[in-house]
């Protein structure tokens, strides 16, 4: 994947070797694996495994992983994910961490507009979904603020750290992104 989508403060691009490093920085902080499916402890031989399955995953066009890189670096300081993409259905969700030095500065906001615009524009998807454990607020409020609607809560929907755990489901059809693009 080739893909690159550029916004004010960031970009968000396709992972690569040399990113290992910040990447094992970032994701071994409990703080990160509390409410992701990112290995804790993470390792960075797990690491390099993950970035060669995204480059595999976007060739066949099923899922993408981009990397957060802030415009005054180049390290990679999150991810966000658009995965089990359905082209019959027309449908993805996505997924996303943030290193917590970063939080609070408007980078999340950025990269998930980023990513709808992706979505919606270039896949031509017509619907976006993602899921939060019941106590993550933080992804809650993120959500509602890049316009996805609270859905409802699904049951023993994802095994979390070796528990099965019930979920907010959040989504924002195209529709929904439109009506919040007249808008700006």
């Amino acid at each position: 994947m080739t893909t690159e989508l550029k916004g004010k403060s960031i970009i968000l691009r396709p992972l690569k070797k040399s990113d290992v490093p910040s990447i094992f920085k970032y994701t071994k902080f409990p703080d990160i694996s509390r409410y992701t499916f990112v290995p804790s402890p993470n390792t960075v031989e797990n690491i390099q495994r993950f970035i060669r399955k995204t480059h595999l995953s976007a060739r066949k066009g099923t899922d993408y992983v981009f990397g957060i890189v802030p415009h005054n670096s180049d390290e990679v300081v999150g991810t966000l994910d658009i995965h089990g993409i359905s082209a019959v259905h027309k449908k993805a969700g996505i997924g996303y961490w943030l290193a917590k030095k970063y939080r609070g500065r408007g980078i999340m906001p950025e990269a998930v507009g980023l990513v709808l615009k992706f979505c919606f524009n270039e896949l031509k998807l017509h619907r976006v979904h993602a899921g939060t454990l019941l106590d993550n607020t933080a992804s809650q409020k993120l959500l509602k603020k890049c316009g996805f609607t609270h859905e409802g809560t699904h049951r023993n929907f994802y095994r979390h750290r070796g528990r099965i755990k019930n979920v907010h489901m959040y989504a924002i059809t195209i529709e929904d992104y439109r009506a919040m693009q007249r808008k700006k």
